[in-house]
């Protein structure tokens, strides 16, 4: 996080928290789903205060687990059985938005008929038709946890369909078109109103634990966590 100050200075209480908060940002896959560490060091001299403020999302293993298996990450997760009813009643509002947004346009490329996920290409409303390449984002919404990933891809489209591959976890929550940062600016504003949490490019790119990527059966191919979390079955 590039925290620097001499710890020499800070009360050892405060220094206690320090280092406990050091442990849990290198815990990797112990920090569980949406927990906010806040860390305030009081200086000893001159009351100086640092603040840090540490997002960071992670499944736990039972909630991992469930996600993988297509089943709710928790009990209380509203959608425990999959189907268009549970579906729209969920994220209907959320489809309509991204649907019907003023800031850019947007097709749904996955229902969640054959995907744990909802799937959404965003892109200007100036893209071309011809079948060049082209800038957009896509974003996977799991239908299983509230949790998402996006990314800038590149696609084709003509007056009939599009081409795209699902997402590289390298490229997970990477955008760098200036074209694409206003969409993901949107993107970013809708997410947070429907309480939906972005997978970060660090948890998306580990490894899945082995006895899981064994037995993965599906067209995103790959052995990472985002490969796990968003599946495609025929």
């Amino acid at each position: 996080m590039g925290l620097k100050f001499d710890l020499a200075s800070v009360n050892p209480a405060c220094r206690a928290v320090y280092a406990t908060w050091k442990a849990v940002c290198n815990q990797g896959a112990g920090i569980r789903k949406f927990e906010t560490l806040k860390l305030i060091v009081y200086f000893s001299t001159g009351y100086h205060a640092l603040a840090t403020e540490v997002n960071r999302f992670m499944l736990s293993e039972t909630e991992l687990e469930n996600v993988f298996a297509w089943r709710p990450y928790r009990t209380d997760w509203p959608l425990n059985i999959l189907n268009d009813q549970t579906i729209l009643s969920h994220f209907g509002p959320l489809i309509k938005d991204m649907i019907n947004n003023k800031v850019f346009e947007c097709t749904q490329t996955q229902a969640g008929d054959l995907t744990n996920y909802l799937e959404f290409l965003c892109y200007p409303s100036t893209v071309n038709d011809n079948g060049s390449d082209q800038s957009g984002i896509l974003v996977c919404i799991s239908l299983c946890a509230p949790v998402v990933a996006y990314c800038e891809t590149v696609f084709k489209k003509d007056k009939k369909s599009f081409a795209y591959a699902f997402p590289d976890p390298a490229h997970v929550s990477i955008v760098g078109h200036p074209n694409l940062k206003p969409i993901e600016k949107e993107l970013k504003s809708i997410l947070k109103k429907y309480d939906l949490q972005i997978i970060s490019n660090e948890y998306a790119t580990q490894v899945l634990p082995a006895r899981m990527a064994d037995k993965l059966d599906s067209l995103n191919f790959g052995n990472k966590m985002l490969h796990g979390i968003f599946q495609w079955k025929e």
